[in-house]
């Protein structure tokens, strides 16, 4: 977590599973960024399934990384 919070470029991933705890607390930090005005517009969706985030990826040009 501390990657995240000193905002630590990571640039290296592994196939490794996260854990239910862990993804919560990745989309804990990340309501911690900053917002304009303080808005907070965030709206997350995680998505576990690896064929759901290939069917995903086909709805924008930029979606496919």
């Amino acid at each position: 977590m501390n990657a995240i919070f000193e905002r630590t470029s990571v640039r290296q991933y592994t196939d490794e599973t996260l854990s239910k705890e862990q993804i919560e607390q990745i989309v804990k930090a990340g309501f911690c960024a900053p917002s304009a005005v303080n808005a907070q517009p965030w709206e997350v969706i995680v998505v576990t399934d690896p064929k759901e985030l290939e069917e995903l990826s086909h709805f924008s040009p930029y979606a496919m990384c």
